[in-house]
């Protein structure tokens, strides 16, 4: 907290002041307020405090304000002004708040909602090609799978010795496994890309227990 008279001279100020700019009192009091902030703000900073004290409009609205210590480095601030009357003089209090971990926090969350987004693009884009790749797949392994099952019929056709045709069975078994999981494989791509919608409903479990049993 500091307080300043019209021409903008600093005439008090407690010890946090003097602890965040680095000042000792003696040396703090007497300078002009623009002595506490960037060089590159300070003729701008007298229209602002021209305009304030003559009640056109609140000081600093808008603005990105910083605070200047005595070794250079600067500190973004946040000020809130309270007028103080004295008689035929108006002071200005002045409440100074560093809130660098303040802006600390708020970059760090935008960096944070920036990769939670590009995460986001980057898992999209992941689901995007493995459906596409299971439907590419699926519908690529299917014309050698019809093929084979071609060939396993014409095979039971003119194969007779029993046991040529218990490994004939068993192939055709095993192609119908295959069929089904190219077909569950098409299903999962239709229902991640949102072709199809899933409806729940009963059903008989027992089959599909004696079919993986078998």
């Amino acid at each position: 907290m500091l307080i300043i008279d019209a021409s903008g001279t600093i005439r008090f100020t407690n010890n946090q002041v003097l602890a965040l700019f680095g000042y000792p009192h003696d040396e703090i009091i007497g300078l002009s307020i623009e002595h506490l902030m960037p060089e590159r703000f300070r003729a701008r900073h007298v229209g602002h405090r021209a305009q304030y004290a003559n009640n056109i409009r609140p000081m600093g609205v808008g603005l990105e304000l910083y605070g200047r210590r005595k070794n250079g480095t600067e500190f973004p601030a946040e000020i809130s002004l309270s007028p103080i009357e004295d008689g035929d003089h108006v002071l200005v209090a002045a409440a100074i708040h560093d809130i660098t971990d303040r802006k600390r926090v708020q970059a760090e969350l935008v960096l944070a909602r920036e990769l939670a987004e590009c995460a986001r693009e980057i898992a999209d884009r992941a689901n995007l090609g493995k459906s596409r790749f299971l439907a590419t797949a699926s519908h690529d392994l299917r014309q050698p799978l019809q093929t084979l099952s071609l060939l396993n019929g014409t095979l039971r056709r003119i194969v007779t010795e029993p046991d040529a045709t218990d490994a004939l069975l068993q192939q055709e078994q095993a192609i119908s496994a295959m069929s089904r999981l190219l077909n569950a494989l098409l299903d999962i791509s239709k229902l991640e890309s949102g072709a199809i919608k899933p409806e729940p409903t009963d059903f008989t479990v027992a089959a599909l227990f004696d079919e993986h049993l078998a």
